[in-house]
């Protein structure tokens, strides 16, 4: 399995690198309107995407992304 970036990750969101840069930093969390949108992309939900920051959050992401593209 080959790791993406933080580009392509946030390619995949629909949100700019640099919010995923910042939540990674835990300088910023997602909107509730980013939050609603990557919930329904992804199996994380809604509150984690609300309420928590950091590596653990955007190790979640990595997860829905990999389990969403079965080609990788």
């Amino acid at each position: 399995m080959e790791k993406i970036s933080q580009k392509e990750l946030a390619v995949y969101l629909k949100v700019s690198q640099q919010l995923i840069c910042d939540v990674k930093k835990k300088r910023r969390k997602f909107g509730k309107k980013s939050a609603r949108r990557i919930s329904t992309l992804t199996s994380v939900s809604f509150e984690d995407l609300i309420f928590l920051n950091g590596e653990e959050l955007i190790k979640k992401l990595y997860i829905a992304y990999y389990l969403n593209n079965d080609e990788l």
